[in-house]
């Protein structure tokens, strides 16, 4: 929920329901009554649900992006194979996913619903690998994704600050060249 300050700087105004978080695009004032359970236009409001849920967490800021009119994107670290089923149900329109993550099983869970963001070993690949590792294994990912177009290469995490460029190189290489 946006503080009286957050809509002074041009975040968007919201009153919070019993079942629900209704959003106003900034510079519209909030009305008692809610207009619509859909992304607004320039002047109407978005619900957003505030029942409980295994992912309510993440499901409340991907509605609000939402309804801002904004993609949401969710990188989670670690191993989410447990959690991947929820994850795919968050609203997210991305989710960036770590290298331990098993990449088949996203792709099988979310090759129709939602892009996947990875997920290339950060430190024994793209920091510390050959350029020749880098693209393979960017060829690899690039591969199994290649049925859908809701896919983007990247490390796992984060690309560290001590990649060699040789290795950034090679991994928009794999990608052009696909």
């Amino acid at each position: 929920m946006w503080t009286v300050a957050d809509a002074a700087a041009g975040a968007p105004a919201g009153l919070l329901h019993g079942d629900y978080v209704e959003v106003f695009p900034p510079g519209e004032r909030p009305r008692r009554t809610p207009t619509a359970t859909a992304p607004p236009g320039p002047a109407s409001s978005c619900r957003v649900s505030t029942a409980t849920s295994p992912c309510l967490a993440e499901q409340r800021p991907a509605a609000l992006s939402h309804c801002l009119g904004c993609p949401y994107a969710l990188h989670v670290c670690g191993n989410t194979n447990a959690i991947l089923a929820d994850l795919a149900t968050t609203g997210a329109d991305a989710l960036e996913l770590d290298y331990k993550t098993d990449v088949r099983l996203a792709h099988d869970l979310m090759k129709d619903s939602t892009v996947f963001i990875g997920n290339l070993d950060p430190s024994s690949v793209v920091a510390l690998g050959a350029p020749a590792l880098v693209e393979t294994k960017s060829r690899e990912l690039i591969a199994l994704f290649g049925d859908t177009r809701r896919f983007i290469l990247n490390a796992g995490c984060a690309i560290p600050a001590t990649a060699p460029e040789a290795n950034i190189r090679a991994m928009v290489h794999a990608a052009r060249s696909w």
